[in-house]
């Protein structure tokens, strides 16, 4: 036997060590064992520090309602099952069924709360095992991360499982084109699902939404993932662990970047608020894309200066040449050149009896034009 088997074989055998304590129903102390109260029932049962359960001797009335002395013992605990036939835990029955990870733990920790969305984890997979140092509140979240392998062969095979998965079906979805979604089943192209995920982000944004229907604030404080202030629930966006300041600010960035660089969703914005669409394809984002192109080509130019809008080159002569930006406006839209537009009230009307006085001498002269020898 080698050095590796040898410690797959001594991982087995704590494994099994710790799985089976709770079988040993003898009053004697086993080593390192500690006993404390159990939550909830002080003076009539203990908890120990390697997961077994004690009922002590106390004085008790029968149902006839004459005193009664309880011996001693340790309480034997069952195994629970799920559906499909998979070992959940163990759960030992005392005035109701409690679940025995659990209560050993609020016994070790009795000021510990649990929330809705938190449980006791094993550490080592292994549900019968329940020692106190393999034992942890998580969310269940994390729970059913850690706990898809249950046993110490299965946490040995599962990385060389995986490897082997993954070069058999690496051809299939290296050259796979279309994806199935399981939840709508809906058939689409592979670029349009999250990457390692088998729902279309439709059905995903369906089940946030819905969650976030469902979701109520409380008073609990947490710490915002980009400013790292501790802030009130309320202070945050629902299902979101960044505060709806930061939020915004960055909403607000990206609003910027994709106006200036044209990305898709400013040009789907513009669709909708513009045309009203509601769906849109490649095609007609590039037909988009590029009417606001053409809309963003400079309609001014002056001083080697290109300005795309009439306000924005009103603004300029403004702070250049001092003419009011409403006056520059009325003299664009009167179709008056940029040149026009720099001059003030008495250049400019200088300007147009200039202006006028040649016109006028362009007519005289036509008129006063001498005849050609034909006489026309």
């Amino acid at each position: 036997m080698n050095e590796h088997s040898n410690n797959i074989f001594e991982r087995r055998q704590i494994a099994d060590a710790g799985s089976k304590i709770y079988t040993n129903l003898n009053l004697e102390d086993l080593p390192d064992e500690k006993w404390v109260d159990a939550f909830g029932y002080d003076g009539i049962y203990e908890v120990s520090s390697l997961g077994r359960i004690k009922s002590l001797q106390r004085e008790a009335n029968t149902r006839w309602g004459t005193p009664r002395i309880v011996e001693e013992k340790i309480l034997k605990q069952s195994i629970r099952k799920a559906k499909n036939g998979r070992i959940d835990g163990l759960i030992v029955s005392l005035d109701k069924s409690k679940n025995s990870a659990k209560f050993i733990y609020q016994s070790f920790y009795p000021d510990v709360d649990f929330k809705k969305n938190e449980c006791v984890m094993h550490i080592n997979k292994d549900c019968l095992d329940n020692k106190i140092e393999n034992l942890k509140k998580v969310t269940r979240k994390k729970s059913k991360q850690t706990d898809m392998v249950k046993s110490v062969r299965t946490i040995i095979a599962t990385p060389k499982n995986l490897e082997k998965a993954v070069e058999t079906n690496k051809e299939f979805y290296d050259n796979r084109t279309h994806k199935e979604c399981s939840k709508c089943g809906i058939v689409d192209v592979v670029e349009n699902f999250p990457n390692g995920v088998s729902k279309c982000q439709k059905c995903i944004n369906n089940y946030v939404v819905e969650k976030r229907k469902n979701y109520k604030y409380s008073n609990d404080k947490k710490e915002c993932n980009k400013c790292g202030i501790v802030k009130l629930d309320k202070e945050f966006p629902k299902l979101d662990n960044t505060c709806k300041k930061c939020r915004y600010e960055i909403h607000k960035q990206y609003q910027i970047e994709q106006r200036e660089t044209l990305g898709d969703w400013y040009v789907k914005e513009y669709g909708k608020y513009t045309y009203g669409y509601s769906e849109f394809t490649e095609k007609l984002i590039d037909e988009l894309r590029g009417e606001l192109k053409e809309k963003r080509k400079p309609k001014h130019n002056y001083d080697g200066k290109n300005f795309r809008t009439t306000r924005d080159f009103a603004k300029y002569i403004f702070k250049k040449y001092k003419v009011p930006i409403t006056t520059v406006e009325k003299r664009i839209y009167e179709g008056r050149t940029e040149y026009e537009c720099t001059l003030n009230r008495k250049q400019f009307v200088r300007h147009n009896l200039k202006k006028a006085r040649e016109e006028k001498n362009v007519i005289t002269e036509y008129k006063h034009e001498p005849l050609n020898e034909t006489g026309t």
